[in-house]
């Protein structure tokens, strides 16, 4: 700063695109300095860590008669003039120019049922809240790139989803995967907090595991996960009667295996219950030369000890994933 002169504070934002927030390098100020303020860029004053006041686009002569807080500021520097009227505080420069990001991740919803969810998007944002940003975002930095700001909003991003998908009822989870509006005014809200603004956002949802998707068609008539898990265990249920019947030796020992299975399948086993293997309920043995019984279409659960189809991805009683 040249002794005793005003100066033309300004930041050359075109110089470097990918800065969003850039704080001059020098507090030492006089008044009668001037502040040029670019297109898509404002100004903020602060002092010891209070925001003094933000100067919009145009330039700006600092003078009392256009600053009123300035007065505020006044003191003796050094170097500068015994009775010379200047001020110490910090100029961060905040680029107000949208910009755009990318997204994605996995979250789990259905409580217990640890349904996996894939989500991907991409999205565009600004700065709206010059003051917010400065103070729960910039802090002390003495600059910020858009590279540094992107992975902190993608963590963002991902952080709020994942939360937003467990917290989701069956109902609510049919409809955010046709139209992701409830996710939406979650993010905007997560962008706000920090003085931005979510312009746009594109979410996609989509379940993780292919064996799931045939039960998606049940969502809306559940009221919540444990009748979603209900229903799921009859659609098990009735799978597994169709092997059986499909299968001639297996159809000899369907009355008494699915009588034995019922109580499992239907959420009513007592403690220590584990359902016997399909066709070989009661003790049945298949005649010699017979073809094997349909317990081949069926696997046992590692975790609840349960017959699930062999087909299965995950355990329709306990959530257990396969593989």
């Amino acid at each position: 700063m040249a002794e005793g002169h005003a100066l033309v504070i300004e930041w050359n934002e075109d110089a470097a695109r990918n800065i969003v927030a850039w704080k001059w390098p020098d507090d030492r100020l006089l008044f009668g300095s001037v502040v040029v303020v670019r297109a898509g860029q404002v100004a903020v004053f602060l002092r010891d860590g209070k925001i003094m006041g933000v100067l919009e686009e145009g330039r700006h002569v600092l003078t009392t008669a256009n600053f009123p807080w300035l007065s505020d500021l006044i003191e003796k520097i050094p170097g500068i003039g015994e009775y010379a009227k200047a001020f110490k505080a910090e100029i961060y420069f905040i680029s107000t120019i949208e910009r755009q990001g990318k997204f994605g991740g996995q979250g789990y919803a259905g409580k217990d049922l640890h349904i996996a969810v894939n989500f991907h998007g991409d999205y565009m944002y600004k700065v709206d809240k010059p003051e917010v940003f400065l103070k729960e975002y910039v802090g002390t930095k003495g600059q910020v790139t858009e590279e540094e700001l992107s992975e902190y909003l993608r963590n963002t991003i991902n952080s709020a989803i994942t939360t937003f998908l467990d917290s989701l009822s069956p109902k609510e989870f049919a409809n955010l995967l046709k139209a992701a509006t409830g996710a939406r005014v979650v993010l905007e809200d997560a962008f706000r907090q920090i003085g931005l603004r979510l312009v746009r956002i594109n979410p996609v949802f989509k379940v993780a595991d292919p064996q799931m998707e045939k039960y998606l068609p049940f969502l809306s008539k559940a009221e919540n996960w444990e009748q979603f898990r209900q229903i799921m265990q009859m659609q098990a249920m009735e799978r597994i009667s169709k092997n059986l019947a499909q299968n001639p030796a297996g159809s000899m020992g369907m009355g008494m295996g699915m009588g034995m299975l019922m109580p499992g399948m239907m959420g009513m086993a007592p403690a220590g219950y584990t359902a016997p293997a399909m066709g070989m309920a009661a003790g049945f043995v298949p005649p010699q030369g017979a073809p094997q019984p349909a317990a081949a279409n069926m696997k046992r659960c590692p975790q609840c000890g349960r017959m699930v189809p062999a087909d299965a991805k995950f355990c329709p009683y306990c959530g257990y994933k396969f593989g």
